[in-house]
Order: C-alpha cells, then structure tokens, then sequence
C-alpha cells in the first residue's frame, strides 16, 4: 500500500511538472510571438536582436523542460550560450553607433567571440570537463563585460527602460552560470522545483522587460507623431507666411504704380488733349500704355479676389483668358465658396500658375476647371485638351501650394490631353 501510494504521488508531482513547465514554456513562446509582432510593424534593428534573443530563451527552456537538463551542461547549451554572447555583443555595437560612440577593439571584435565561443565547444568533444568549464566561465565573463558596458551607455535613459533591461540580461546570464555552479542545494530544492522557481523568475522578468519596451516604444511614436505634427504646423504657417509676403508685395507694387506711373500718364493724357498736334498719336500711345500697365498690376494682383466669391473670381479668370485664344469652361460645386479664406488665395495662384505655364509651352486651346467635392474632400481638377508635347510640371513649382493645403496633387499626361488634380481636406 505504501508503494502504490508512493507511486501515485511520483507520478502526480511527474504530471505537476509537467503541466507547470508546458505554462512556463508557454509563456515564453508567448513572448517570442509578441516580439514577432512588434518587429513585424516596428522595424528596426534593435527590436530584431530583441526579437532573436525571446527566441533563443524559448528554445532554451524548451529544450531543458523536455530533455530534463537543468543545471547540466550540453551540446546545446554551449551552442545557445555563443549565441546569446554574439547577440549581446551586436547590441552593444548597435547602441554605440546610435549614440555615435566608439567601440573599442574588445568590444567589435568578431575573433575574439568566435574563439571564446569555440573553445568550450572543442573541449566539449575531447570531454575534458575542467577545461571546457574554464573556457566556459571566460566566455561567461566576456557575456558580464559587454552586459556592464550596454548598462553604461544606456546610463541616460528613462530608468524602467534601463532597468528591465539591465535585469534581462543579467538573469540570462544567471541561468547559465548555474550550469557552472549548481546552487540549487542550497535552497533544498530538488532540481525540478529549481528549475521551475528559475525559469518562472525569467518569464517574469522578461514580462517586466516586455512591458517596459512596449511603453518605451508607444512613448517615443507619440512624440514622432506629435514632433511631425508641429512640423506640417510650422510648414503650413511658413508657407502662409511666404505667400502672405509675396501677395503684400503685390499690392505695394501695384499701390505704387498707381499712385505714381498711372497718374502720370492720366495728367498727359489731359495735357495732349489740348493739343491738337500729333493728338490721334500722342493718345493711341497713352491708351496703349495705360493698357499695359493695367494687365501688369491685374497680373500682380487681381483687385476682385478680395471682394468677389470663389466660383465668381475663376469665371471671371476664365473670360479674361478668351483673350488669350483659350477657351475655358468653370464648373463649380458651390460647397467651394465655404472654403477657408487663407486656402482661397493658394488656390487662386495655383490655377493662375498651371494655366500660364501650360499655355505659354503647350498649343492648348480648350480647358476646363472643375471644382468638385469627392469623398468629403475638396478635389480641383485642370484640365487641358490640344496637342502635347512630352508635358509636366515640376513638384518643386507647385510644392508650397500642396504644403500649404495638406493636399495630393495628381498629373495624368494623354495623347491629347493634360489634366492635374489638387485634393485636399474640408
């Protein structure tokens, strides 16, 4: 009775351990697959070695849960313990160059971690136990130096960060000291129970470790997110800034040649009158000049933007441009008259400049402006049709207007045609 009572609970504390020790090792594939996610949409290469080294645990705590060889030196393990000191060592190499530090020679040099990773492995299969655990313990000591020296660089930043990650590592190395230094008799516990109790601590450390990244990451896409936010703020208000400039000179100039040249010419224009010698001449001149000017202050700044609606102002443009031998036709959704004033101006001058530029280098003879509203956004749509010639705009001519609205702009070139789209919010 004492036997079968004895086997049933070996067999118990057996089925125990292993329920325990498939959680265990469940926990660390979970985090394997986490950190599969987040590398998967935040790639960088720090989070790959991140990534590298929740595999590398898994495969260890597998491995000693299935074979039983906690606290036993193996094949194995001297294979992972390499690679746990290689990735150690690129991380280390990885953070310097990011922090534009130097890295001295016991730092990158790749001979010197093949042959403190080789020489256990050698010793291993001439089965000189001393050696191979000498060769062991300096590899293990290489595994500490590089471990101190990532704690130092990381001395700056935010403390969880640094701490979780300080603990990660130097548990990792713990774990594989006691292959070394079997210590779990001096907690008399039997090797089970140690290493269930180690293995449970790394899962939560990695836990902590996990957390920390995490919130370590989310904080710094929140001050991305908010730094390029301030930046497209700074764009836009700079390039208002640009425009309101350009269109406040426009009006000096224009102020001036009113006030000044066009003056000028109306008090000759009276003086001729009273002349009846070359008057036919001396007006047909001042008329002629007077027209000029009046097409090169209208150019400089057209006086009915600031008083006519949206769709009024481009039909306006429209028929001024009949004298141009370019017939354009205006449709024009009137949702486009609520549009904010400090976008109508950009939209003035960005059709003012497609058609200047398309009618000066293209034998264009009919266009069409279409203001329409798609999808919730305002879309504004030039069209060209005529013979064409291998025809683009430059982005870099048209590039304030779509920092200024936050809009696509869109070119389609045909055989016959040209049409460039400009979409922006409402």
């Amino acid at each position: 009775m004492n036997l079968a009572t004895a086997q049933l609970e070996s067999t118990f504390e057996q089925q125990y351990f292993q329920f325990t020790s498939g959680l265990i090792a469940g926990g660390f594939v979970f985090f394997t697959l986490l950190a599969l996610t987040i590398v998967w949409f935040l790639k960088n290469p720090l989070l790959r070695l991140l990534l590298i080294f929740t595999t590398l645990q898994t495969v260890l705590v597998s491995y000693d849960f299935n074979f039983s060889s906690f606290g036993s030196l193996s094949f194995i393990k001297l294979i992972l313990t390499a690679a746990f000191v290689f990735l150690l060592q690129r991380y280390l190499i990885e953070i310097k160059n990011r922090s534009q530090l130097q890295v001295i020679n016991i730092e990158r040099n790749s001979y010197l971690i093949l042959i403190v990773s080789a020489l256990p492995i050698f010793f291993w299969f001439l089965e000189d136990v001393f050696l191979l655990k000498i060769t062991m313990a300096i590899q293990l000591l290489y595994w500490l130096f590089l471990g101190i020296r990532i704690d130092q660089v990381l001395r700056n930043v935010r403390f969880f960060y640094r701490f979780s990650g300080f603990f990660l590592w130097f548990y990792s190395w713990l774990i594989f000291l006691i292959n070394l230094v079997p210590i779990n008799g001096i907690f008399n516990l039997n090797e089970y129970q140690f290493s269930q109790l180690a293995y449970l601590g790394w899962l939560g450390v990695s836990f902590f470790a996990a957390l920390s990244l995490i919130h370590q990451v989310v904080q710094l896409n929140a001050q991305n997110i908010h730094l390029e936010s301030e930046q497209l703020n700074l764009k836009n208000k700079l390039g208002l800034a640009q425009l309101e400039s350009s269109e406040n000179e426009r009006k000096r100039i224009v102020s001036e040649l009113h006030n000044d040249v066009l003056n000028r010419i109306d008090m000759l224009t009276m003086t001729a009158n009273q002349n009846a010698l070359n008057q036919d001449v001396i007006n047909l001149n001042l008329i002629d000049s007077l027209n000029v000017l009046r097409k090169y202050t209208y150019k400089l700044y057209p006086p009915h933007t600031d008083v006519l609606s949206l769709g009024d102002i481009f039909r306006r443009e429209a028929e001024i441009w009949l004298e141009s031998s370019l017939n354009i036709k205006v449709t024009f959704d009137s949702a486009w008259n609520q549009i904010r004033e400090e976008h109508k101006m950009p939209i003035f001058r960005f059709v003012e400049y497609v058609t200047f530029t398309i009618h000066k280098s293209q034998l264009f003879t009919k266009g069409i402006w279409n203001f329409n509203i798609a999808g919730g956004q305002y879309e504004l749509r030039i069209q060209f049709f005529g013979h064409i010639n291998k025809f683009t705009l430059s982005p870099n001519d048209y590039l304030i207007f779509k920092d200024l609205l936050s809009a696509t702009i869109i070119e389609k070139t045909a055989e016959e045609s040209y049409e460039i789209s400009l979409i922006f919010n409402m």
